[in-house]
């Protein structure tokens, strides 16, 4: 997938006439005389689209309660209520920009974070498998979102709706949690404040977490308690409910930027809530790295890779997560760099090393190796990969030559009958002059050695293409 992660206090997006006389009501349901959250709200979705018109031409709405929401034509902020194009990246933020409840710089904040979702990738942070839901509104479905996604990740049985949203992760850890409640943009009533993520500081145990209540999902604001739990422990969170979330897929392998990004064009493909026409809204946005898994294997380490005898062999040191391995070797010919799988192959754990012997041409190779884990959740079984140990390798191979040279083709001329013969065969490819195929034939199982009648074809001069999946050789035949 192709991802967007924002990092470091870039410019905040601001776009929209979220107010009751506007193109959409405001998403938390305070309009002007209730709140006044009204005008423009962050964008992040900005980034994403790259087909939609955003226009700074036709909106004037100054009822907002702080002048960021503002909006009049020409003053950078967009026009637009709703995503005008389906957003194609997938985008998170990690910008800790005046969050001094915390007391560091956001330097040193951001530095923490990412420290942090380093661990995770490395398999150092491990999260119990469960989740909690701290529902405060019994009137209003938003934590519908967090009673439909988070089963998908930890199963029905290891959901609890009746702990305490702070009390429990810092008693012990929870893979995901939820909570709502009436808000502010920096409280949660029946949930804490940013000073209770302040408080909680190394010691709220949480991976991944979703709220929802008024105001804090308009997350540009002096210590946000979206931005909150991403500087208390969590490595991602979301407004959730103001429209629904489907992050569902993160149970099978997917990361959360792909969740964000399907919410964020949602309108009919998934329930969105029908919460005040929140769907598709440019507010939908999402805290954290946009690439996170859920709770990937310990990578391998040392891998080292070595050249001889026309074999290529790498080596590593186990993962103590993996069930397997994945080998693979990277097409470097592609400008992007995308994984090639040209060989894959699995293992059992206590296997840590791989011989590649179907590597015929001499050259500088890069090989990938990954930790498997068979992972089950609610939604099914899938294979966790780890992140990829990679390795470079100066490959000689004469093998390529030497089986050039022992290609024997005989007797040429022939009057039909032909033997061929010095390398696996498993097809044979005829093609004339004009370059038409004549004649092929694939066989069951390589053939060191083979005999073909070849008096069908007329007199004439042609090209026979032989080999196997690895290599192939082309020889003129001339037919009498």
């Amino acid at each position: 997938p192709e991802t967007l992660f924002i990092i470091g206090h870039v410019p905040v997006p601001y776009s929209g006439y979220f107010s009751a006389q506007g193109t959409r009501y405001p998403p938390d349901g305070h309009s002007e005389g209730s709140g006044n959250h009204t005008g423009a709200w962050p964008a992040d979705c900005y980034y994403g689209d790259f087909e939609g018109i955003w226009t700074d031409r036709n909106v004037t709405c100054t009822t907002g309660n702080q002048s960021r929401h503002h909006n009049i034509p020409k003053d950078g902020k967009f026009d637009q209520s709703v995503v005008p194009s389906d957003v194609v990246l997938e985008i998170g933020r990690a910008d800790f920009f005046n969050m001094p409840a915390f007391s560091k710089n956001d330097t040193l904040l951001t530095k923490q974070y990412l420290d942090r979702i380093h661990d995770w990738r490395l398999g150092k942070i491990k999260m119990s498998k469960r989740a909690l839901i701290d529902n405060n509104f019994s009137g209003l479905n938003l934590a519908s979102t967090g009673y439909q996604n988070l089963p998908c990740f930890v199963g029905l049985d290891s959901v609890f709706d009746n702990r305490d949203y702070f009390t429990a992760q810092k008693q012990g850890s929870y893979l995901w949690s939820y909570g709502c409640g009436a808000g502010s943009y920096t409280s949660c009533n029946g949930i804490g404040t940013t000073n209770d993520f302040v408080k909680a500081k190394d010691s709220f145990q949480n991976a991944f977490t979703i709220l929802a209540g008024s105001y804090f999902g308009d997350f540009d604001v002096a210590n946000s308690l979206l931005k909150a739990p991403l500087l208390a422990g969590s490595l991602n969170c979301f407004w959730g409910g103001i429209p629904k979330w489907y992050v569902h897929h993160m149970a099978l392998g997917e990361n959360i930027g792909f969740g964000a990004k399907i919410t964020m064009n949602n309108t009919t493909e998934y329930f969105n809530g029908q919460f005040n026409g929140s769907d598709r809204g440019v507010f939908i946005s999402l805290m954290g790295d946009p690439t996170m898994t859920l709770a990937p294997p310990a990578p391998i380490s040392n891998l080292v890779a070595t050249s001889s005898n026309g074999n290529v062999k790498l080596s590593w040191t186990e993962s103590e997560d993996a069930d397997f391995y994945e080998v693979y070797l990277l097409d470097t010919s592609s400008k992007m760099g995308h994984i090639k799988p040209i060989h894959k192959k699995e293992f059992q754990t206590n296997q840590n090393e791989f011989i590649d012997d179907e590597n015929w041409s001499s050259g500088k190779y890069e090989y990938l190796v990954c930790a498997v884990r068979i992972d089950t959740t609610g939604a099914g079984t899938y294979y966790n990969r780890s992140i990829f140990e990679k390795v470079t390798v100066d490959h000689t191979n004469d093998q390529l030559e030497i089986a050039k040279l022992n290609l024997e083709l005989y007797p040429n001329p022939t009057n039909g009958l032909v033997h061929i013969s010095g390398l696996p065969i498993t097809d044979y490819t005829v093609y004339n002059t004009l370059g038409e195929k004549v004649k092929s034939k694939t066989f069951d199982n390589s053939q060191n050695h083979i005999e073909e009648n070849m008096s069908q074809l007329k007199t004439g001069i042609y090209w026979i293409k032989v080999g196997n999946k690895e290599v192939s050789f082309t020889k003129a035949l001339i037919i009498e």
